[in-house]
């Protein structure tokens, strides 16, 4: 075969190669707008294949109807004048797939020279839109958040700060009127709910009458409705069709329509403190809307106690300034109170959405004292990470510290998030530690503190259905026990140092297979360094038996963290030094 050939021929399959393999969608037309070179990406973001592609118009296939004429306005033109608009330029465009779905792009269009040729590079802008979408709504929270709390803290009247949080909610989640409420006791024990602020729906003249007369603190007892659903149970109610659910309680004539409704629980430590009612989002009420809530909830929790406290002290004031036992159980309430808030802010029950194929538990056991123990969860489309931690010594500053790093945290996961999903991916634990330690670490150094934490992100990879990996950072925390088959128990610790300790440090991470019945079980060292009455401590030798066993009795996770906690509890006659917290994974 003469050389000029085999060079052809070579050039032919390198630039076949190069086509097949672009994570790009690469189209080619020529100047009637005819594909001439469709490749694999192309078929798999459009749903078209090769051979249906090529020797179709590229308007009739791809470009949506509305913009189709433009399109070919625009080639006429180019193939009068050589000239076009969109040439060497990256321009964000819709386009549609094979089912007629309509989707961002970004597009790059270039003229093959002398051939009336030109070729447009695709990429599928969803994935990056949906997570710039879910940054600006969480910014939008944790702003919200801040203005209730500084409104709140500066001005000291709930009504206008829960005429805020209102208003703000609504928008958030695009809702038509709702309300939110303190919940009550009346003497029989039943609840009730005494309204901090409410949309204006009054229906008639007679409810004008009384809103103008007592809004927006107005009280409400009926417990068959759907509000009164969320009294009962304690539970989140979703009503996306209220006028078939059976927990309805029916509308007074002439009120404004209830399409949708969702009851949301206020709790602080474990009570039922409060209630914020939605009605009418467009697309109706789910419960990944209540899990992006979760924070927005535990700050209006703490508005409401700290208001329940002021209350209190000011009474105590009032009544008995002078007696100075009402001054110290006023003092006692509000140290109760802090610890209670801390403990809100640091420790978070178990997610409302997990992973498929993974069962979480969680049990925290709170000291009276301010501590700073912390965990938490963050939630990707294909990653569930976990993080437990600690901070050096007891009392306020150690909450407040711990509360750094929780609200630090999600500021680094949000902004590596942005950075790395331009890469297709999602943030390193290794990544997010590092961002975490460079922030804080001049602070902590400042305060001679430091902070130890297990950072873990179990992962789906190669398009498994459920998780496959687990990748730890450990900054100087207890380590992880996972126990597999029932009864091999193994330690995954790794060594770095804790944050604060030094200005600059690598953090390594390692990464396990996860195989199907893993148990891994995440505490801080409340657990070990829990005494008994001999100053014996449970140790780690005891929570592998007691993990062990509860493992081999078939337990789920909730289930295994409460009996290890009631172990520890029992070992130290009931009496514990520091903060309990215990969160448990089991692949199932």
């Amino acid at each position: 075969m003469p050389l000029n050939n085999i060079l052809l021929k070579r050039e032919h399959t390198l630039l076949r190669s190069v086509l097949d393999h672009s994570m790009d969608a690469i189209i080619a037309i020529d100047d009637d707008s005819t594909i001439i070179e469709f490749n694999r990406s192309a078929e798999e973001m459009f749903g078209w294949t090769r051979a249906d592609a090529v020797g179709q118009r590229l308007h009739e296939l791809i470009i949506p109807e509305q913009h189709r004429a433009g399109h070919v306005a625009g080639m006429a033109h180019l193939r009068t004048t050589g000239e076009g608009p969109i040439l060497g330029k990256r321009l964000e465009l819709v386009a549609q797939n094979r089912d007629g779905q309509i989707f961002p792009v970004e597009l790059t269009v270039s003229a093959v020279e002398g051939d009336n040729l030109y070729v447009a590079s695709l990429r599928n802008l969803t994935d990056r839109n949906t997570a710039q979408q879910h940054i600006q709504r969480s910014d939008r929270l944790f702003r919200a958040i801040s203005t209730a709390s500084q409104q709140y803290i500066r001005e000291g009247n709930v009504d206008e700060t829960f005429d805020i949080v209102l208003n703000e909610v609504l928008d958030i989640t695009d809702s038509e009127y709702g309300f939110v409420s303190e919940v009550l006791y009346d003497p029989s024990g039943d609840p009730y709910i005494r309204t901090y602020a409410l949309t204006n729906i009054a229906w008639n003249n007679e409810m004008r009458a009384i809103y103008d007369a007592m809004a927006p603190n107005l009280e409400f007892r009926n417990l068959n409705t759907l509000f009164g659903s969320m009294l009962t149970t304690g539970e989140v109610v979703i009503a996306n069709d209220p006028s078939t659910d059976p927990r309805r309680g029916g509308l007074p004539p002439g009120h404004p329509p209830l399409d949708r409704f969702c009851g949301l629980p206020i709790h602080h430590t474990g009570e039922l403190v409060g209630m914020i009612g939605l009605s009418n989002r467009p697309q109706g009420y789910d419960l990944e809307l209540v899990e992006f809530l979760e924070p927005f909830l535990a700050a209006c929790g703490n508005i409401i106690v700290t208001w329940r406290a002021d209350k209190a002290r000011i009474q105590a004031e009032a009544e008995r300034k002078a007696a100075h036992d009402a001054l110290e159980l006023s003092r006692r309430r509000e140290a109760e109170i802090s610890a209670g808030i801390q403990n809100s802010l640091l420790l978070r029950r178990k997610p409302v959405l997990t992973p498929h194929g993974m069962d979480v538990g969680v049990c925290i056991m709170g000291f009276t004292t301010v501590t700073g123990d912390y965990c938490d969860f963050v939630t990707f489309n294909d990653r569930f990470d976990i993080i437990v931690g600690d901070v050096m010594g007891k009392g306020v500053t150690a909450a407040m510290v711990g509360s750094a790093v929780k609200g630090q945290l999600h500021r680094v996961v949000r902004r590596l998030q942005e950075q790395t999903m331009l890469f297709g991916r999602h943030p390193e634990p290794q990544e997010i530690v590092g961002g975490l330690q460079s922030v804080l670490t001049p602070q902590l150094m400042t305060l001679d503190s430091f902070v130890t934490l297990t950072y873990a992100a179990f992962e789906r990879r190669d398009g498994a259905d459920s998780v496959t990996d687990i990748t730890i950072v450990d900054a100087g925390h207890t380590p992880i026990l996972r126990i597999r088959d029932g009864i091999q128990a193994h330690w995954l610790s790794g060594d770095n140092v804790p944050l604060g300790l030094a200005d600059r440090e690598f953090y390594m991470q390692n990464t396990y297979r996860v195989e199907p019945g893993d148990v891994y079980i995440f505490f801080s060292d409340g657990v070990t360094e829990a005494a008994n009455p001999d100053d014996v401590p449970f140790g780690k030798d005891r929570v592998e038996q007691v993990s062990v066993k509860a493992t081999n009795a078939r337990l789920d996770s909730e289930s295994i963290a409460n009996t290890l906690a009631k172990e520890v509890m029992t070992w130290t006659g009931e009496r514990i030094d520091d903060d309990i917290t215990i969160v448990v994974i089991k692949h199932v």
